[in-house]
């Protein structure tokens, strides 16, 4: 009896753990898509807002040959993209090792300069009847344009700054801008785009997955 005792509570035991470890919360998995997060609509200008916690995200940045196995990108990337309903945001983080070595154009002289940044920065295309795209660097110089069309104008907001690591980015584009919001789109063509530029005239351009720039892959739209 003793024996069989034993053996049911040894049982009772490796039940009571499988179910703890059954219990045992799960980590979140953060999502490679534009999550719908409102808290951006006023904090996307806060690069330590717990709202890019929950944004897509994206950071096996690869240079970008087309190739099915492309390297990995001298400098880590990360990109979180999310959305309000109203715009997309996106927070380009670039890591530098060497960030002293950047080559970068002065800041602009004010905000409404639209120049396409030389030397170091970065880029974001969206497919639209052809392509949107959006250049900046870590000076906040910026520039848009729609298949090459200076003239075109999105309303969208940049906000840069560098760290003791590198330098980072976020940015605010009006939906409208992209995509027709009377018939919402569940996926949205896009590519982000790093241009890491020492001035040894050996620029490096790395993708989110190391597609060319202007593949524009499909990244789904949650809402």
């Amino acid at each position: 009896m003793m024996k069989l005792n034993s053996k049911l509570q040894l049982a009772f035991v490796v039940l009571g753990v499988c179910s703890g470890y059954s219990q045992t919360p799960q980590p979140s998995v953060v999502s490679s898509a534009f999550v719908k997060v409102p808290e951006l609509t006023l904090e996307w200008q806060n690069f330590e807002s717990k709202g890019w916690a929950k944004a897509g995200r994206f950071a096996d940045f690869r240079v970008a040959t087309g190739e099915l196995k492309a390297p990995a990108a001298a400098q880590p990337s990360e990109i979180r993209i999310a959305h309000d309903g109203t715009a997309f945001f996106v927070r380009f983080t670039a890591t530098d090792t060497e960030v002293a070595k950047a080559k970068t154009m002065p800041p602009p002289v004010d905000a409404f300069s639209k120049n396409f940044p030389r030397g170091d920065h970065a880029e974001v295309w969206i497919k639209m009847m052809g392509a949107i795209v959006f250049a900046f660097d870590a000076n906040g110089n910026r520039y848009e344009a729609k298949n090459y069309d200076q003239k075109f104008s999105s309303g969208f907001s940049l906000k840069s700054r560098t760290t003791a690591t590198g330098w980072e980015s976020v940015l605010m584009i009006p939906m409208r801008s992209c995509i027709d919001l009377n018939k919402p789109p569940q996926d949205l063509g896009v590519s982000f785009v790093r241009h890491l530029d020492h001035g040894d005239e050996k620029p490096e351009r790395s993708t989110s997955n190391g597609e060319k720039a202007n593949t524009m892959s499909t990244i789904k739209i949650e809402w």
